[in-house]
């Protein structure tokens, strides 16, 4: 292995870490308060709030994985390898500097999000317990697709860099095609599905105008016996918007997903569920499951509802259902 071929390795291994390391802060908060959607569409400005959570975020993560994986390099790839061996080893720096880098600016977001008070509600047991936790198990699937395109650069590279020996003295270089691909195949890592906004959600799906009301009760007992019924009102207007009141708060900064089950509502309670009852919590998510045929007629929503301290992680959410019967908006 010469040092021009281990110096391109290197460096395409580098960028892929890199790359990783930014996707938390530079698509899920900075883009996604942009354009309202995922994590960042969740959280609270103003922008240079967030700018200062994304590009720390982005900084940290991607310092991470260039370092790891620059250091990983010169003790794993400094013998001369057989093919095979060598991209096992190029898989495994990979694997390692990308998942570093994306538990350390997952991490970060979350910290500067406590911080600065763009993530509401967020308690230090959750940044510093279960986000490394939950960061973790996100990023394994997203290392190893950066490990397995970084695994089929270096074999095809080293193959092709074999079948070229001899042909040029001066030593092989990778096409620029093929340098291409692998930025554009590690920039799709960072690509996840875009939540269409209210407009597009309601206006595709008519059907779910109207004024959908029920009485919701916590799935634990002690908890349902404390607060007894809660009434919901949630209001899907024509104009596009949802509205609505939960016991005795509104909800707020709402917006509707749709999912496989249904569609997703989320709000912000701008007071106590019930003012006896301090919950700690008041982003609600209500989970409206429908039918994937003839939903035009549904009437009628077998719901549940989460009530968070915030969207990401809370492992002491509190859960409950509901049943929801839309009515037309002209009926009180």
């Amino acid at each position: 292995m010469n040092d021009h071929k281990l110096k391109i390795i290197t460096r395409a291994g580098i960028l892929l870490a890199a790359i990783t390391g930014s996707i938390y802060g530079l698509l899920l908060t900075i883009t996604g308060y942009l354009l309202d959607w995922g994590p960042g569409g969740s959280m609270q400005g103003p922008l240079w709030k967030i700018l200062l959570t994304g590009i720390l975020s982005v900084l940290i993560g991607a310092y991470i994985g260039v370092f790891l994986v620059r250091k990983l390099a010169k003790i794993l790839l400094a013998k001369h390898f057989k093919v095979l061996e060598f991209t096992i080893r190029s898989f495994a720096i990979v694997l390692l500097g990308s998942m570093a880098a994306f538990v350390s600016s997952w991490e970060t977001g979350y910290l500067m999000g406590k911080i600065t008070g763009t993530i509401e509600g967020l308690d230090w047991m959750t940044v510093l317990v279960y986000t490394p936790l939950m960061s973790f198990i996100y990023g394994i699937p997203v290392s190893l697709v950066a490990a397995v395109l970084f695994g089929v650069f270096v074999f095809l590279y080293l193959k092709a860099g074999e079948r070229h020996q001899g042909l040029h003295p001066g030593g092989w270089s990778p096409p620029k095609s093929t340098l291409k691909l692998l930025i554009l195949l590690s920039l799709a890592l960072s690509c996840t599905g875009r939540q269409e906004k209210n407009e597009k959600i309601i206006e595709s799906n008519p059907n779910l105008i109207g004024r959908w009301t029920g009485e919701g009760n916590f799935f634990n007992m002690s908890l349902n016996t404390s607060i007894g019924p809660v009434p919901f009102e949630i209001l899907i207007n024509k104009d596009n918007t949802v509205s609505g009141k939960v016991g005795e708060a509104r909800l707020t900064k709402t917006s509707i997903t749709k999912t496989g089950y249904g569609f997703e509502i989320r709000g912000i309670l701008d007071a106590k569920l019930k003012k006896d009852h301090d919950l700690g919590r008041k982003h609600l998510i209500i989970l409206l499951v429908m039918p994937e045929d003839n939903r035009d007629s549904v009437r009628y929503s077998d719901a549940n509802f989460h009530l968070k301290n915030n969207y990401f992680f809370d492992f002491a959410m509190r859960v409950g259902g509901v049943g929801l019967t839309k009515y037309d908006l002209s009926i009180k």
